[in-house]
């Protein structure tokens, strides 16, 4: 997972350093188009559309080797680096497609005019390639449900699939459903961050009112936070990340859960029941 979490912390770095590009609008007093317009789009495409690509990216891997661990534990680490790489490729594949496309038509990148970005007439572009990335994400987190009801002891797998049942006496006590803050953080944080600018584009989509300055900047300004958080959550959960510690098996996003933690089987299961870890 530590690959994964890597991979999403470069996507933060890449989206901060297109809303950094904007230090040259405040200086010049304007944005117009031109070669650093072009730019900062294509920054503030790439970057943002990443960091979705990639808390999905962790959202399904956390479920896949939490659920699976028994089929996906041989060679993770490589198929980690294949994912990271897939990730990667369909993020110029959903970015750079539509540029390569419209690269000759200067009205594709424009300001909007606080930055740069798709430019409005190409609205289908700026939903599909971009904004549709990020409600998956927004979404991403409901795969975390079932991994929460398995901590809570709620639910086990068995060798035909799986098992709802009351929480068992013996696991009032257990710390795994604690553990599981660390698992839904990434995407949970994600969610809430993208709510304000969700609501935002919906408003600029239907039409409903016109949107002022202060409110745009105000929900990017929240948006550009992601990068910050992520951080944040990664210090206080895995601290020994870059400390040369022993990365885990599954980190929940980066949080810190082996999947020994969370993968309590029933007795009738062909993996034997696993301790708290």
């Amino acid at each position: 997972m530590d690959i994964l979490m890597l991979s999403l912390l470069f996507s933060n770095l890449v989206h901060s350093f297109g809303s950094l590009l904007n230090i040259k609008w405040i200086i010049d007093g304007y944005s117009d188009v031109g070669a650093f317009c072009t730019f900062q789009g294509v920054i503030n495409q790439v970057g943002p559309v990443a960091v979705a690509i990639n808390t999905i990216a962790i959202a399904l891997w956390t479920f896949i080797a939490i659920w699976f661990w028994h089929r996906v534990n041989e060679h993770r680490h490589h198929r980690m680096w294949y994912g990271v790489l897939c990730i990667w490729l369909i993020v110029f594949a959903v970015t750079g497609v539509p540029d390569l496309i419209y690269r000759k038509d200067r009205r594709y990148w424009r300001p909007t005019p606080l930055w740069c970005t798709i430019d409005k007439d190409y609205e289908i572009i700026r939903l599909l390639g971009k904004y549709l990335w990020f409600w998956i994400a927004f979404l991403s987190f409901i795969v975390y449900i079932p991994l929460a009801l398995m901590a809570r002891g709620n639910l086990t797998r068995t060798r035909t699939g799986f098992k709802i049942h009351r929480r068992r006496d013996d696991n009032h006590d257990r710390p795994e459903f604690m553990m599981i803050f660390p698992m839904i953080a990434y995407p949970l944080s994600n969610a809430i961050l993208i709510i304000p600018l969700s609501i935002v584009r919906w408003i600029q989509l239907t039409g409903s009112r016109p949107i002022r300055t202060r409110d745009s900047i105000a929900v990017a300004t929240v948006f550009d936070l992601n990068g910050l958080v992520n951080a944040l959550l990664l210090i206080y959960f895995r601290p020994n990340l870059f400390q040369g510690g022993e990365p885990n098996d599954v980190g929940g996003g980066g949080g810190g859960i082996g999947m020994q933690s969370v993968c309590t089987q029933d007795e009738s299961s062909s993996v034997p029941e696993m301790g708290p870890g």
